[in-house]
């Protein structure tokens, strides 16, 4: 069967190749906040466990548990700039060779 102008064009001229469009992507911060909105067995949220957690592991030592709760708290600290140091740095002088003229 020959191809013929009418089988190489699928769709009219101004008809899409797909009329609902591209399926909308699921949103991975819309997905996770969802999920920590959701109750948990104790009836608070989920997100409140998971911070509870977290100041619990803060007060038995745990740094980097302490580190994280400082920093959405509060915000992370700035570095300090160091201070300029000069230092002087003496070179040797150069050796000077007799010539023979």
């Amino acid at each position: 069967m020959m191809a013929n102008l009418q089988n190489l064009k699928p769709y009219q001229k101004g008809q899409s190749g797909n009329p609902s469009g591209r399926k909308p992507e699921l949103d991975l911060r819309t997905c996770i906040r969802e999920a920590l909105k959701a109750p948990s067995s104790d009836s608070s949220s989920i997100l409140a466990a998971m911070v509870n957690k977290l100041v619990s592991m803060a007060m038995k030592g745990n740094l980097r548990a302490a580190e994280l709760i400082f920093a959405y708290a509060y915000g992370k600290p700035k570095p300090e700039e160091p201070e300029s140091v000069l230092c002087e740095v003496i070179l040797p002088k150069p050796i000077k060779f007799k010539h023979d003229d």
